[in-house]
């Protein structure tokens, strides 16, 4: 992927070089950045949720919650839902697979793009991830002892991983600073 990436800024910069209009490199490294995370998250959501009973997903997610995560190490499968046990767990998946991710996707292209829509719709969608973190923690501190405590990293692991979560954090403020008459209306 990150050949990919370099490869697209050595193209943009020479586009920039001749002459040529160019979006500018924030706009597309967030707008990378925002969709590259919102497709992982929607494949390992989605994963849990719908192909929970598959070996590999089985092997990697429990892997996965035997090191950071203990919600998908004790007891997954368990539920009739299949998946993680955790309490509340399978809500933030629906809601994230149905509605911010996929939203959060096309957000970022139209953003790329350039696109009025786009922009609103990051803003929009970087709220929604602020919600999301905000009620997630909630969720996972309810049963903190059996999530963090039977895990090899803990509350460690998670943050290094979840880390990505907090970018609406950076985004919003950036998003707000821009000048929205450069997006067209189109």
């Amino acid at each position: 992927g990150l050949v990919v990436i370099a490869i697209g800024f050595l193209k943009t910069a020479r586009a920039k070089a001749s002459g040529e209009f160019v979006r500018p490199a924030a706009v597309t490294l967030f707008g990378i950045f925002a969709m590259t995370d919102a497709a992982a998250n929607f494949l390992g959501w989605s994963l849990d949720l719908w192909a929970h009973d598959t070996r590999l997903v089985q092997w990697g997610l429990t892997g996965w919650g035997r090191l950071a995560d203990a919600a998908y190490y004790l007891d997954y499968n368990s539920l009739w839902a299949g998946g993680s046990a955790a309490a509340g767990e399978k809500s933030w998946e629906v809601f994230c697979i149905l509605g911010v991710f996929p939203a959060r996707m096309v957000a970022a292209y139209g953003f790329i793009k350039l696109k009025r829509w786009g922009y609103r719709w990051m803003i929009i969608t970087s709220w929604a991830y602020v919600m999301l973190w905000l009620g997630y923690i909630v969720n996972m501190v309810v049963n903190f002892p059996a999530r963090f405590g039977s895990s090899v990293f803990g509350v460690t692991g998670w943050w290094v991983f979840d880390i990505w979560y907090m970018t609406p954090f950076l985004t919003l403020p950036w998003l707000y600073a821009l000048d929205r008459r450069r997006w067209s209306r189109l």
